[in-house]
This record gives C-alpha cells, structure tokens and sequence, in this order.
C-alpha cells in the first residue's frame, strides 16, 4: 500500500476546502463545487496552485522516505506482485518507484540523448525541434563516435545484470524466509487445534466413564 497523498492538484485542494467532513449527498454537491470552480478568477487560483505544488514536493519527499523504510529486495517483490496483479485483472497497477532498484540501460542513441542534454547541448527551442536536431547530429556521427556510446550501454547493461542478480538473489532469500516462517505459523496452529481437540476428547471420555 503506497502512502497516503496530499491533494496535488488546484482542483482537489479545492475540493478538500469547499466538501465539509461527513457531509452526504457529494454528487450534487460535486457539481456545485465544479461550477464556482470554473468561476475563479486566476488569482484566486493561485494560492490553490501554490499549495497543490507544496503538496506535490512535500509527497515526493514522503514517498521516498516510506519506500527507504523497504529493502530494495522488498520493493521489487512488491513490485512482481503487482505487475502479477495487472495481468491477473487486466487492470493498470502502479508498481512503486525505487531509485535504488538498478535500470536497464537503453541503446546507444539514448545515451547519446542523455549525454547531450546532460552538457547543455540542446539547441533551446522547443522539446520537439531539440530532438529533430540532435537527431540529425547522432546520423552525423562517424561510427567510432558511436561505438563510444555503444561500449558505454554495453558496461551499463554488464552492470544492471550483475545488480539485477544480486538483488533477485536477495529477494529469493526473503521469500524462503517468508515460506519457513509461514510453515512455523500454520505448524503453531495446527498444535495449538489439536491440542484443543485431544482436550475435548479427554473430557468426553472422562464424562463418559464417571456415569
């Protein structure tokens, strides 16, 4: 269960203010509250976009520090259980974000983004024309020029298989650790079950043979 949010949003903060506790009837209510929403003026909209973004860094903040509270074996176990989870419903399952899980490395060109960006490299206008235009300087390579990027994705993979590895490795022994105490459990109650019975038995045999 991921942590509880703060409205991040100038509509839901706005709802949260206008919708009392407890207060019934929310679907015409909704609509009221929708209505004098679309009515604000833009700078009664700007303390509501002020404290959505407040929220929005002050949930960030809170999410990394309930995700570190984790093991990264734990987070990605988690995170296989519900990716189970969407396949099984055919539903969209948000898995949790885990900056300490390792990542696979995408293709040379990536890299060659990554690095540009990276170096100030863009050309400044629009996201769109950046990527037209470093696309043009990425075919302009020669391809040794490439081949650098390339061996850069290839010790980026080498390393993302051997850090997947370790922490699959891990979460094998949480999940035998889980089994084993699992088994201890049910072990505990099926004692306890029949201890309870040959109790019962005992005091049926010994109101049988006192008559």
């Amino acid at each position: 269960m991921d942590p509880p949010a703060l409205p991040e949003t100038a509509w839901v903060v706005y709802i949260t203010q206008q919708v009392k506790p407890g207060e019934q009837d929310l679907t015409s209510r909704m609509k009221e509250i929708s209505a004098s929403f679309k009515k604000l003026y833009s700078y009664e909209r700007e303390p509501l976009e002020a404290t959505a973004k407040a929220n929005r860094a002050i949930n960030e903040e809170k999410y990394k520090a309930w995700v570190e509270t984790h093991s990264p074996e734990r987070i990605y176990l988690a995170n296989q259980a519900r990716r189970r989870l969407a396949r099984k419903t055919d539903k969209n399952v948000r898995t949790i974000r885990d900056e300490r899980l390792p990542k696979s490395a995408g293709g040379a060109y990536n890299a060659f983004i990554k690095s540009r960006f990276a170096s100030g490299g863009s050309t400044g206008g629009s996201l769109v024309d950046t990527v037209k235009a470093l696309g043009q300087e990425w075919n302009a390579l020669s391809d040794a020029e490439k081949r650098s990027y390339e061996d850069q994705v290839a010790e980026q993979t080498a390393k993302y298989a051997a850090d997947i590895e370790d922490i699959r490795a891990k979460a094998k022994v949480l999940q035998a650790e889980a089994k084993i105490e699992a088994e201890k459990k049910a072990a505990e109650a099926r004692a306890k079950t029949n201890a309870k019975a040959a109790e019962v038995r005992a005091r049926a045999k010994a109101d049988a043979e006192s008559k």
